[in-house]
Parts: structure tokens; C-alpha cells; sequence
């Protein structure tokens, strides 16, 4: 069997996991930022800001900008992962495009 293009070793926790587990345990400490940060300011709908921030509020007010960037990491593992089920060119031809202009 071909191992998946993106993913961790399978028997890692996903980004979900931990998500999730830092939720559970109300715990603020989400995942250390390592390597480049790229500022990308963006408009979010007021709905889904109400819900980011009981989220935010829930798991003890860790920074926006971390949290933020916790559901953009599952939301792409939970994308790649059906790409890789469903069109595995299409997810081929994604992640060659990392990096390019």
C-alpha cells in the first residue's frame, strides 16, 4: 500500500486529536508555532466569530492567532485526507504547487 503524500505516520494523534484534546481539558497550551509565520489578514463572518470565541473562552482564552491557526491546520488535514481518498492526482497536483509562486 502507498503511503499518503501528507500525512504524519498513522499512528500519530491528528491536528483534530489534539484539537480536540486540548478541548476536553480546557487547556490553552495549543500547539508551539514553529518555523515562518506569514501574516495574512482576513474578514471573518460574525457567526463564525461568535463561535471562535466561546471556543477561545472555553479553552482558557489562548491567542486568537493560535487558535486560528489550530482549525486552519484540521480543516487542511480533514481536506487533504478526502483528497487523497477521492482524487489523489488532484491532491498530486496540490502539493507540488507548495512553495510556488
Amino acid at each position: 500500500m502507498q503511503k499518503p503524500m501528507y500525512q504524519k505516520d498513522p499512528s500519530d494523534p491528528t491536528e483534530l486529536d489534539i484539537l480536540i484534546a486540548q478541548i476536553k481539558a480546557k487547556d490553552h497550551r495549543i500547539t508551539d508555532t514553529c518555523g515562518v509565520a506569514h501574516q495574512v489578514p482576513f474578514r471573518i463572518f460574525q457567526w463564525n466569530y461568535e463561535r471562535l470565541e466561546a471556543l477561545r473562552r472555553h479553552i482558557g482564552k489562548p491567542t486568537r492567532n493560535k487558535l486560528l491557526n489550530n482549525l486552519l491546520e484540521v480543516a487542511l488535514e480533514q481536506v487533504f485526507s478526502e483528497l487523497e481518498k477521492t482524487n489523489p492526482e488532484q491532491l498530486k497536483e496540490i502539493l507540488e504547487s507548495i512553495g510556488k509562486p
